[in-house]
């Protein structure tokens, strides 16, 4: 029992040891499908395959949806691991191992040891974040520079050592790299506001923002000139009108909604511990608090109001300031350890309780719901360690034993994450249209996609699909191919079902989209695998 009471020694070697594997486990436990993993994998891939390491393009189309960092990290990737999930997945989860040590580093440095710790604590309990470095998308290296950028500068402004310049703005020109002018604009923006409410506005230039500027260009404007020349500007235009200003200005792809959307997204992103961030943030953001929590609270608040006035609402746009939004909760619960908590904390940690108890419950009925899924509620188990862990945890803060509640509310959502990727994805994955296809196709068959298809294909057959977008380019394939396949997921299937010949071999509902994938098998075509 010595060794879970938290102090500095034991503390630091459980959470390095959970930082290992909730970063890096299970990364191979269920393959890639879902949409964004799935361009982001096979762009790499494709870029890898035709030796083209300036334009990135999807199943051969020009792809504008974001910069290249990532794919040189999954190119890397597949050389290491070979054309896997591994592979794709692997430097995204070493971004979420960086990014937890970078926040514990600077963190212990210009603050304490302590809330070094329990800032880490709050973002591994954090199994939506924790989640996001298990993805093959931009988001874990933006998250990784944003952080690493954002901190290099807080300790320049601390030390006025140039070096911590130098290599905050070289990150932030890295973070370009990942995903574009944002990690610019949100990380300026910041740091602006933060250095106004420090009385330091005046002496800006002191902190060298022209030579930065040029710095963070000097690592990003290569290859977006490159790329504008090589495709005549079409990808200048595709990402930054499309992309950027338009995802901001209108909703794209139906996410949309309220303001309340992205609060909402950071309280699942952040939960269990967030039920606390209102009095963290509020705490931090005091004159007499020390400049760190303050210059957290203002970079969470930057980040969440940008994106909450945003027309396109995601669930990752607002995680690069996560472990700054952790910082102060970390801080708060260092703070509360050793001072005690107030009566209004005892609030937070029943609708924390409350909240947790839904997990279970909203699995069950969701999984009840859904035919392809009403045999499988039983992996609503996988979120009862949250639902009973807030319980046992809660007594202990009633008890006001406020170390042990953190420790056990932390290892409910350290568990919940190791459930949800060991055991829940994958198990839910057996039901998507990719697996169900490759039971049926013969290798040797001859695979035509007919106007659209899961974009988790291409990755899934290692090679660009040629899509057929009407009836008589389709037939005219049909007529020079043999034992053929063909592969849709559009609605308008009446054409293809009066094909003589054809047999309906698959038909799937997509997983966490709205269609239904079809396979259809001409008839001079052998039904046996080889």
């Amino acid at each position: 029992m010595k060794y879970l009471i938290p102090t500095r020694k034991y503390w630091l070697w459980w959470l390095l040891c959970g930082a290992i594997v909730l970063n890096f486990a299970f990364l191979n436990s269920y393959p890639i499908y879902i949409l964004d993993e799935a361009k982001n994998a096979e762009a790499a891939r494709e870029m890898l395959s035709s030796g083209n390491f300036l334009v990135p393009f999807f199943n051969g189309e020009l792809r504008t949806d974001k910069p290249p960092l990532h794919y040189y990290f999954m190119i890397l990737g597949y050389k290491l691991f070979g054309v896997t999930a591994l592979g794709a997945r692997f430097f995204s989860a070493l971004m979420g191992f960086l990014t937890l040590g970078i926040t514990y580093l600077f963190t212990r440095r210009f603050e304490s040891q302590l809330a070094a710790l329990y800032t880490v604590l709050v973002l591994l309990a954090s199994f939506f974040f924790m989640q996001e470095f298990h993805l093959a998308v931009p988001d874990p290296y933006l998250i990784c520079f944003v952080v690493l950028g954002l901190f290099n500068f807080y300790a320049f402004y601390q030390t006025r050592k140039k070096k911590y310049a130098l290599w905050a703005y070289i990150s932030l020109g890295l973070a370009t790299l990942a995903k574009g002018p944002v990690a610019i604009a949100l990380s300026g923006l910041s740091i602006g506001l933060f250095l106004i409410l420090k009385g330091k506005s005046k002496q800006a230039f002191q902190y060298y923002p022209i030579l930065g500027l040029i710095g963070i260009l000097a690592v990003c404007t290569p290859w977006f000139y490159g790329v504008h020349l090589a495709t005549e500007g079409a990808w200048t235009q595709g990402f930054f009108l499309d992309h950027n200003i338009s995802r901001f200005a209108e909703t794209k792809e139906g996410h949309g909604g309220l303001f309340l959307v992205t609060w909402a997204f950071v309280f699942l992103g952040l939960f269990p511990f967030v039920v606390f961030l209102p009095q963290a943030l509020r705490w931090s953001l005091r004159k007499s608090r020390a400049p760190l929590f303050q210059y957290a609270g203002i970079i969470g608040l930057v980040f969440v109001l940008f994106f909450s006035i945003s027309e396109t609402k995601l669930p990752n746009y607002t995680m690069p300031s996560y472990p700054f939004l952790a910082l102060c909760l970390g801080g708060y619960f260092a703070f509360g350890v050793q001072n005690g908590f107030q009566k209004w904390d005892r609030v937070s940690l029943i609708v924390g309780i409350v909240v947790a108890q839904l997990f279970p419950i909203g699995g069950f009925a969701a999984l009840q719901q859904d035919p392809r899924f009403e045999n499988m509620v039983w992996l609503s188990g996988g979120l009862v360690p949250l639902a009973v862990g807030s319980l046992i945890a809660g007594v202990f803060f009633w008890k006001k034993n406020y170390r042990k509640w953190l420790i056990i509310q932390a290892v409910s959502g350290v568990l919940t994450a190791l459930l949800l990727f060991s055991w829940i994805y994958p198990t839910i994955n057996l039901q998507s249209p990719v697996l169900a296809v490759e039971q049926k196709i013969p290798k040797y068959a001859n695979l035509i996609v007919y106007k659209s298809m899961d974009a988790a294909f291409p990755l899934h057959f290692k090679k660009v699909l040629k899509i057929s977008p009407d009836m008589e380019s389709l037939i005219a394939r049909l007529e020079q191919s043999s034992c053929t396949y063909i592969l849709t997921n559009t609605k308008q299937v009446d054409s293809i079902e009066q094909l003589d010949g054809i047999q309906l071999v698959v038909e799937k509902q997509a997983l966490f989209e709205n269609h239904i994938t079809r396979l259809y098998r001409l008839e001079n075509c052998p039904t046996h695998l080889k």
